[in-house]
C-alpha cells in the first residue's frame, strides 16, 4: 500500500507562496511500516492519476474553495481502486460531502495528528471507518511536520503552528468550530527547533500559522481581575507568558528571518505585546475583520467620531490606505490615547507610512 498525500488545486503554477503544511504533518504521522508518502501539491503541479494503484491510502485535504477539485481527485482515486480519505476543514465540518460527493471510504474530523495512523492501519485491514473523529488533542501530541521531503526553490514562505485553537467566536471564522476556542500551545523549543531546520533548508520568511497569535487580551486579564477567578487569572498569564517566552526566542533567531501571523484586533491595544512582536521580527499579522464600505464613508467617520482604532480597522480592514487616510485626518491633540496605537501598527507595517499626497487627494475625491 503506497500513501499519497494530494493537496487539490484547479491551476498550478509551479511554484507557490506558503507550504500546505497540513501535508508535511501527516506525512510525519505516517507510520514507518508504510514508507514515505507521496505528496502532491496541485499548485505545483497536477496529480497523475496512474499514479494511483488499487490498494493506495489517498488522503486529500480541503478547505472550501478547492473542495470541488478535491472530490474530483477522489472520486477518480476510488475509480482506481484506492481508500481515499478526506480531512480538512472543510470535511470537518461538512463530513457527509465527502462522503456523497468525493468518493471516500473515510472522513478524519478534527485533528489529524493522532487520527491518521488509525485510519491507515484499518485500510490495510481492509475495515475502514466513515468517520473518525480526531477532535482536539493536547498540543504535546502534536507532530512536527516532515519538512526533508519538500521539494526545495518551490515555495517562498515556510509554515509552522504554535497555537490551535481561538477563543473567538467570530460569526466568519471556522477555526473555533474546527479547532475549538482553547488555546493549545506548543513549547518554544519545538518551534524553534522547526524554524531552525527550515532555515538550514533555506527559508528566510516563515509564516506562523496560527489560528490566533494573540489568544489572551487584556480584556480576558482585567475580567478575570474583576471576577476575583484566581484559577482563569493564572491559567491566563501562563498562555500570555508563553508567548512572550516565545517571542524572545524568536528575536535572538538570525536578523534575517522574517515572520508573519494572523491575530484578532484585541491586539492592537496591547503594546507590550506589539513591542515583543516587533522585537520578534513578525513583520505583519492578518486581522479577521468584516467591512461595509460606503461612498460616504469618510464622511460617516467624521461624523461619528472615532474614539476606538478597533472602530476605524473594522470598516477599513479591507482597504490599508484607507485606514491610513482616515488615521491621518485626525487631529494629534485631539487623538485619545487608544488611537495612538496607530503608530504601533505601523510599527509593525500592518500599516505602511503611507503617501501623505495620495491621502490629501482621496480626501478631496470624497468631500
Amino acid at each position: 500500500m503506497k500513501v499519497h498525500l494530494i493537496n487539490p488545486s484547479s491551476v498550478s503554477f509551479g511554484t507557490a507562496v506558503i507550504t500546505p503544511r497540513w501535508q508535511y504533518v501527516l506525512a510525519a504521522a505516517t507510520p514507518k511500516s508504510f514508507g514515505d508518502p507521496v505528496l502532491v501539491d496541485e499548485t505545483l503541479s497536477q496529480l497523475r492519476p496512474e499514479s494511483i494503484q488499487a490498494g493506495d491510502a489517498v488522503g486529500i485535504g480541503i478547505h472550501t474553495a478547492n473542495a470541488l477539485r478535491g472530490y474530483e481527485i477522489g472520486k477518480m482515486a476510488r475509480s482506481r481502486g484506492a481508500y481515499v480519505i478526506f480531512g480538512g476543514i472543510h470535511a470537518t465540518l461538512y463530513p457527509e460531502e465527502a462522503l456523497e460527493l468525493g468518493g471516500a471510504h473515510s472522513v478524519v474530523k478534527g485533528d489529524g495528528d493522532l487520527a491518521w495512523a488509525r485510519v491507515l492501519e484499518d485500510c490495510r485491514e481492509g475495515a475502514a471507518k466513515p468517520i473518525y473523529v480526531g477532535g482536539q488533542i493536547e498540543a504535546s501530541d502534536f507532530v512536527a511536520a516532515r519538512w526533508d521531503l519538500i521539494p526545495r526553490n518551490r515555495y517562498m514562505w515556510a509554515s509552522v503552528q504554535t497555537v490551535r485553537g481561538c477563543p473567538k467566536h467570530c460569526s466568519f471564522c471556522s477555526v473555533w468550530r474546527t479547532d475549538g476556542q482553547r488555546p493549545r500551545q506548543r513549547a518554544s523549543d519545538v518551534v524553534i527547533e522547526e524554524i531552525v531546520q527550515l532555515r538550514r533548508l533555506g527559508f528566510r520568511f516563515i509564516a506562523l500559522a496560527d489560528d490566533n497569535f494573540y489568544p489572551v487580551t487584556l480584556t480576558d486579564l482585567s475580567l478575570a481581575t474583576q471576577q476575583k477567578n484566581t484559577a482563569r487569572l493564572n491559567e491566563l498569564k501562563s498562555i500570555r507568558a508563553e508567548r512572550f517566552e516565545l517571542m524572545s526566542r524568536l528575536a535572538q533567531l538570525p536578523d534575517d528571518m522574517v515572520f508573519f501571523t494572523q491575530i484578532t484586533m484585541e491586539a492592537a491595544e496591547d503594546l507590550e505585546f506589539l513591542d515583543a512582536m516587533k522585537a520578534a521580527r513578525i513583520k505583519g499579522a492578518l486581522v479577521g475583520g468584516t467591512a461595509a464600505l460606503g461612498k460616504n464613508f469618510i464622511g460617516n467617520v467624521r461624523q461619528a467620531g472615532m474614539t476606538k482604532i478597533e472602530d476605524l480597522v473594522k470598516q477599513a480592514m479591507l482597504d490599508p490606505e484607507l485606514a491610513r487616510s482616515l488615521l491621518a485626518k485626525v487631529p494629534a491633540k485631539e487623538q485619545p490615547a487608544s488611537l495612538n496605537v496607530a503608530q504601533q501598527l505601523r510599527r509593525l507595517s500592518m500599516f505602511g507610512p503611507g503617501n501623505q499626497n495620495n491621502d490629501q487627494r482621496r480626501d478631496q475625491s470624497n468631500r
